[in-house]
């Protein structure tokens, strides 16, 4: 489910429940931007709690965060600032946010830092041309572009760059998972392609982001050389360059693998 496709859906085929929701609470990492989208979606909102980073799991203490948020919202009362646990960002109808606001700090030198960091840290990894970072070397760059999108003031343009940038990261932090995945599911699909280029299909499990540069490069370089393997560039620039190494096609790498 994704909330800015979805969740107004929802509330378009059942709008007597959307008009009796008064109390949100997202158990869930970096979920501050959801905000925006309920307070549109919902218009007897009273409270919503939501973290700017990271929310806790179970053994971290997410049920208490839960039963705390039930306990603040039950009846008439509301959030107030006494219930901040971690990272939450907690708003109200009444005052808006009483912790958490994204607005405080300035719009503009979010987004130069969020593209700053997305290209010194992410960047060469994305591009093929530095070492694999783990999940916590790329979050300094994950974090600047979640504050970017929670900002009210971020121009359209850019919240849209932002989104662009930030569902990149997040295919990096996990691309362990996503060549995993990519090679279980589109192996037999590619193979014919393989086969006309007499070249062997590499263990999409084991490939590094620069080994991935490097065969897309010469799988492209024999296609434009064999004139018989023609046939199948579009799979090919499709799956290999749009999909595994420029991470950009979703019917390709699919968002429900993370």
């Amino acid at each position: 489910m994704l909330l800015e496709r979805d969740l107004a859906g929802i509330g378009d085929v059942f709008p007597k429940a959307r008009d009796q929701v008064e109390d949100i609470m997202f158990s869930a990492c970096f979920s501050i931007s959801a905000v925006e989208i309920v307070v549109k979606v919902f218009p007897n909102l009273q409270n919503a709690w939501t973290y700017t980073a990271f929310s806790p799991s179970i053994k971290q203490g997410s049920a208490e965060h839960v039963a705390g948020f039930a306990k603040a919202t039950e009846g008439p009362g509301g959030l107030k600032k006494s219930d901040r646990r971690g990272s939450t960002a907690l708003w109200t109808k009444s005052k808006g946010y009483i912790v958490g606001d994204p607005s405080l700090a300035a719009a503009g030198p979010l987004y130069s830092t969020a593209i700053r960091k997305w290209r010194e840290i992410a960047g060469p990894m994305y591009e093929g041309s530095g070492p694999d970072l783990t999940s916590d070397q790329l979050m300094p760059a994950y974090l600047a572009v979640q504050q970017m999108l929670a900002h009210p003031g971020t121009p359209a343009d850019r919240r849209d760059n932002g989104k662009r940038v930030m569902q990149l990261i997040l295919r990096l932090r996990f691309w362990s998972l996503i060549r995993t995945r990519f090679g279980a599911e589109h192996k037999g699909t590619l193979q014919p392609a393989y086969d006309a280029l007499g070249m062997t299909q590499p263990d999409w499990s084991t490939m590094t982001r620069k080994q991935v540069k490097a065969h897309v490069d010469a799988v492209m370089k024999a296609v434009d050389e064999k004139p018989d393997a023609a046939a199948h560039k579009k799979l090919l620039d499709q799956y290999l360059t749009d999909g595994i190494f420029l991470l950009k096609d979703d019917k390709v790498i699919k968002t429900e693998w993370i």
